[in-house]
């Protein structure tokens, strides 16, 4: 990013960002909107103090999005100091009563752990609750509570519901973890054919390694549906690609079965070819 194009001050809804030869124009709706965009850059390409310095003071004005951007980054540098992560709740509430969806967010999965804070689900559920009426991540994160038996408001039906629902704005974690419990019939009535529906785009689109697992095996053995050695093929080479060993292993295998028909073809071929000469 080419700091000479950035003016804070001005006001211009925009930024010229010089990338080689290239200039991008990134618009904003507003000057803070604008100067949060900016700090984060600087953080981003090494001038932390800048960055921080500028979404300080926004959070200090009241900025929601800034207040939930440093809470973010005093939990992530200071996990094992009280006064920093009691200043990033505050920072999170004040954020969130403002209704910025992150800090909402946020704040359920904060209590979800005891990673920072004293964990509380109840607290995590009310959150949660608020998140997943406009966020996808928050309806998946919500569907996890209600599903969990460790959970005090375990309700496998609720769960199910607030998980279809991510999975149907295509949240990538809800459509995984659907695509598993169907698979192993962990919860649910094992069935193949939904697992495969709700891996089939995080496999195939997103490269989701669990999902190119569990869709590869399905069609490879023909699990709930038809054996097809090429879906399979193209699930198992993507996550083998990406190292996964058992991947390799599947990738192996099918080529040297495709190997082995290939040859099989040939040797009938050969044979007929002979005998069609022969008369």
């Amino acid at each position: 990013m080419n700091e000479e194009c950035v003016d804070l001050n001005s006001d211009k809804m925009f930024i010229e960002i010089k990338i080689g030869n290239a200039t991008l124009i990134r618009e904003f709706e507003d000057i803070n909107d604008k100067k949060l965009y900016y700090a984060n850059q600087c953080i981003e390409d090494g001038d932390k103090s800048q960055g921080l310095a500028i979404i300080e003071e926004l959070a200090n004005n009241g900025y929601a999005p800034a207040q939930d951007r440093l809470a973010g980054i005093y939990l992530l540098e200071n996990k094992n100091d009280h006064n920093y992560i009691q200043k990033a709740l505050k920072l999170y509430h004040l954020s969130a009563s403002q209704g910025d969806e992150d800090a909402i967010y946020h704040l359920g999965i904060l209590y979800t752990t005891d990673e920072f804070i004293e964990k509380d689900l109840y607290k995590a559920e009310y959150w949660l609750l608020k998140s997943a009426e406009k966020d996808r991540a928050g309806m998946y994160q919500l569907g996890r509570l209600y599903f969990s038996k460790e959970s005090p408001m375990y309700d496998k039906e609720k769960g199910l519901k607030y998980l279809e629902e991510a999975a149907s704005w295509e949240d990538e974690d809800a459509m995984v973890f659907l695509g598993g419990l169907y698979y192993y019939g962990e919860e649910v009535k094992q069935d193949y054919q939904k697992a495969a529906h709700y891996l089939d785009i995080p496999a195939y689109c997103w490269g989701n390694n669990a999902a190119q697992l569990m869709l590869g095996t399905i069609y490879y053995y023909g699990l709930g549906m038809k054996k097809d050695e090429k879906m399979a093929l193209l699930a198992f080479q993507e996550a083998a690609n990406d190292g996964v060993e058992i991947a390799k292993e599947y990738v192996k295998k099918i080529k040297k079965t495709r190997a082995k028909k290939f040859f099989c073809y040939c040797i009938l071929l050969f044979i007929f070819l002979k005998f069609l000469f022969l008369f």
